[in-house]
């Protein structure tokens, strides 16, 4: 509809806004944004202190863009579009047009997500794939996928979250509550199989950097326990 057409239309002013104040600001990168970065000039499927997938976007940036300090910085503000338009799809989905609107302008000014939308961070890469999951899981419930298909989807984005960000396996966390409060309520779709299907494609997404751990003495695992320590 119009409206959304000119929602739409407003994002991605957002985005492009972000953008040229990325490219114009005066701003050297950050402590973790130069790791990143120094990271991103070596591809590899694990880094010492972080999972791969944001020195990955750095580097494709790097490849189309050259290297700058804000070609690091630019992918932000669109990663956080696209979450905001798949929150869109999700709202929409569990609770009618109008909700899925309000979703999407909502995510894009919550002043997280306006400072997120200026530096690259992990959390962006994480945030995206995990609202990629929610999106399949809400498909799920609300049987537009069939259910194994739906915890499937989930579990491959949640696992590509993984490569992002460790904290996404919190998400593994809620899906299992969520799949226990519903075999409580005693929905025949929430099965084992469904649960076990979730798990495996998570398992499998995520497994680049589980295998780089396993053959590089779990750096990136030993590391993130000496600063929960």
């Amino acid at each position: 509809t119009g409206a959304d057409r000119l929602l739409f239309g407003l994002l991605v002013a957002v985005a492009a806004l972000r953008s040229l104040a990325i490219i114009l600001s005066p701003l050297e990168l950050g402590v973790d944004e130069a790791q990143y970065w120094l990271w991103s000039t070596a591809f590899d499927f694990g880094y010492y202190t972080k999972p791969p997938l944001t020195s990955w976007i750095i580097g494709l940036s790097h490849g189309v863009f050259g290297h700058h300090v804000w070609a690091v910085r630019l992918p932000a503000p669109w990663l956080h579009l696209a979450t905001a338009l798949i929150l869109w799809r999700a709202g929409c989905w569990h609770a009618g047009v109008n909700a899925g609107r309000w979703t999407a302008l909502i995510w894009t000014l919550l002043p997280a997500v306006a400072l997120g939308g200026f530096v690259m961070s992990t959390d962006t890469p994480l945030l995206l794939f995990w609202s990629l999951g929610l999106l399949a899981l809400i498909g799920g419930v609300s049987g537009r996928i069939a259910m194994n298909r739906s915890m499937a989807f989930a579990g491959a984005a949640f696992g590509i979250a993984l490569l992002g960000k460790y904290a996404a396996i919190y998400g593994l966390v809620g899906v299992m509550l969520f799949w226990g409060f519903q075999r409580r309520r005693g929905s025949p779709d929430f099965t084992l199989t469904s649960l076990l299907i979730f798990i495996i494609a998570m398992g499998i997404a995520a497994s680049p950097n589980l295998l780089w751990n396993l053959m590089h003495d779990f750096t990136t695992v030993r590391h993130l326990g000496d600063n929960a320590n």
